[in-house]
């Protein structure tokens, strides 16, 4: 990234020596998207200690299954707890960022990226460890837009590479993106060449087909005056597992295609719409009152529903958790499901792992702060007014 500012530019790439990139078509999605606090291309998580040595066993804390995946890998694997994150990585074929962030990158990082030779999984996320500090980066994720899969864009797979040689055929090439990655013969890359040049006569700007292809409001929401671009919203709004994240990700925004934004919204509505035929809602105030007292951490962990009748903790288990996306809803249900079980005097919430757990008794000077993204507090914190009015809803 030193070496790129040679070249005065808005915007600075990085990609592989067995990549093929469609320039003209990159170059409409770059102009789309936010002029400053860039980091994008396709998204991965890790949980890593940086660039050090310390890092290289840490094989088992990188997935490419999502931040539900990779918070749960950073609760549950005991070699994963102690590092930081989970922190998103942007995958090598591709990684864009802005000037501004290039310079904050140079000036700020205190000795350059870890030089041994590993995966490029890891050196990638080196870059996102070294990344992870800056509070206000938004966060392109090209995802499906690159082309190929959402976790590859091999053309063929690759001997060496067991993480992501599995996700293209062996032997028959998969159609070119703007981004084919794993070109490694000539007749391959004449593939990709005929196969890009193809897509882009068919399709010059990507972005300007997605608003197209959206109808009404939502072509005025995510395409004003028709213009393409990326709409950027706080991350921890659009994804509760953030909530769990290091704290500079509450200050961070996850940027979504015209197509992406509106199906984003759709879901969002529709989990709102979910949440709210419960009639939960009038008791939204009994949320606030519990919010207002309770403290980070868990009581205790729990490994299943526990006992209402007899025993002293659980977690309920319930679909409705799926559809709560505020701490308000999340306090809102669990005070609902405490008053179904007899022993519940405690609830411990995480709106990042939907979870919702019960105590008979709980010391709340001594919460546990293993498992990130906790808050608990004593069920009567909520008002008797507030009580009948959930008993009536």
């Amino acid at each position: 990234w030193r070496v790129a500012r040679q070249w005065p530019a808005r915007y600075y790439g990085q990609t592989d020596d067995d990549c093929v990139i469609d320039l003209p078509r990159l170059a409409h999605i770059v102009q789309a998207m936010p002029r400053r606090d860039v980091y994008a291309g396709k998204l991965f998580y890790a949980s890593i200690n940086g660039t050090t040595s310390d890092q290289m066993p840490l094989r088992s804390c990188f997935t490419d299954h999502g931040a539900t995946a990779a918070l749960g890998t950073k609760a549950f694997f005991p070699n994963c707890k102690p590092t930081r994150g989970p922190i998103p990585y942007i995958n090598g074929p591709l990684i864009v960022l802005s000037e501004d962030v290039s310079t904050w990158l140079i000036n700020s990082s205190a000795h350059p990226l870890h030089s041994f030779e590993t995966t490029a999984h890891q050196t990638d996320a080196q870059l996102g460890w070294e990344l992870s500090f800056h509070p206000s980066l938004s966060l392109v994720d090209l995802g499906f837009i690159l082309g190929g899969s959402f976790t590859s864009n091999n053309v063929r797979a690759h001997p060496s590479d067991p993480i992501m040689g599995s996700y293209a055929h062996p032997t028959k090439a998969r159609p070119a993106g703007i981004v084919a990655h794993k070109v490694s013969n000539p007749s391959d890359f004449e593939l990709v060449a005929a196969r890009q040049q193809k897509d882009r006569a068919e399709e010059p700007k990507p972005l300007a087909a997605q608003c197209s292809a959206l109808r009404g409001r939502d072509r005025e929401r995510f395409c004003p005056s028709g213009a393409s671009s990326f709409t950027c919203s706080p991350w921890s709004a659009q994804l509760a597992e953030v909530d769990a994240f290091p704290p500079e990700f509450q200050g961070w925004r996850l940027c979504q295609s015209p197509r992406e934004a509106a199906a984003a919204a759709k879901a969002a509505e529709a989990q709102d719409e979910s949440f709210h035929s419960t009639n939960m809602s009038s008791v939204i105030g009994a949320a606030e009152q519990w919010l207002a007292v309770a403290r980070p951490g868990v009581c205790a962990p729990t490994t299943g529903p526990g006992d209402c009748e007899r025993g002293t903790m659980g977690s309920f288990k319930d679909a409705g958790l799926g559809n709560v996306r505020s701490w308000e809803q999340l306090a809102v249900r669990c005070k609902w499901l405490c008053e179904g079980c007899a022993r519940c005097r405690h609830i411990s919430a995480s709106l990042a792992f939907k979870d919702c757990s019960w105590f008979q008794d709980c010391s709340l000077d001594a919460l546990s702060l293993a498992a990130p993204g906790f808050k608990s507090a004593p069920v009567d914190a909520i008002s008797l007014e507030y009580l009948q009015k959930l008993d009536e809803s």
